[in-house]
């Protein structure tokens, strides 16, 4: 077993709260933005892009952005394309100015809907098998949409019309991201977890050496 095993888990959910967090007051109530990446099949671009498309007729006064890759591609809606930003702190300040915010993915999920919490963005995520695993094995955390593009649409502007819905969903957002490691931590637990590892190794090797030593006669 790799001395890394116990580690996996919490290094996979390790959030700079110093980076992410909230500031309410910078919040607007009319944009979406969308973790965009067409270049990676499991973050669902183009049934984002779909779902969006019928959003926006729904509701073309909300803003609608795309971020998070430099392979991003044109489309026929009013979209603000901001590509890949320059750093953590521009995220954290997209994550506080928008209303909602969409990650989507087949798999495991990206550090990006648990960062997007952590400054209190309500998350909207895909409703596939399993996936409330991914947040606290619930229903009302992140925000799960039908994925037939129609009816996310129509859900997603239920959601941003429900000002109750996502003050409680944010306000969950907070604690549930309250409770991952932050990066010292992590660090203070990964030590630990070497040094109880190296101590069983020096107690294996004393008593490996002990056994192997002559008897001394009395």
């Amino acid at each position: 077993m790799s001395i890394f095993s116990g580690m996996l888990t919490a290094e996979r959910r390790i959030i700079d709260r110093e980076i992410y967090f909230n500031r309410s007051a910078d919040r607007r109530k009319d944009r979406v933005i969308f973790f965009a990446k067409p270049e990676m099949p499991r973050r669902c671009y183009e049934l984002g892009v779909q779902a969006l498309r019928a959003f926006h007729k729904l509701r073309p006064d909300i803003e609608i952005v795309f971020f998070g890759s430099s392979h991003q591609r044109p489309v026929d809606f009013p979209v603000l394309q901001l590509g890949m930003l320059p750093g953590p702190h521009d995220l954290a300040k997209l994550y506080n100015e928008a209303t909602i915010g969409l990650a989507f993915s087949t798999t495991n999920p990206s550090l990006v809907p648990y960062e997007m919490m952590a400054c209190g963005l309500p998350v909207v995520d895909l409703a596939r098998p399993g996936n409330e695993t991914n947040y606290d094995n619930g229903f009302d955390l992140a925000r799960l949409v039908d994925p037939d593009p129609l009816k996310m649409a129509q859900e997603i502007a239920a959601f941003i019309s429900n000002s109750d819905d996502l003050k409680e969903r944010s306000e969950r957002g907070l604690a549930f991201a309250a409770t991952f490691p932050e990066e010292e931590g992590v660090g203070r637990r990964i030590e630990g977890l070497l040094m109880k590892r190296v101590q069983a190794w020096d107690d294996h090797a004393l008593r490996r050496a002990t056994s192997a030593s002559p008897a001394i006669a009395s």
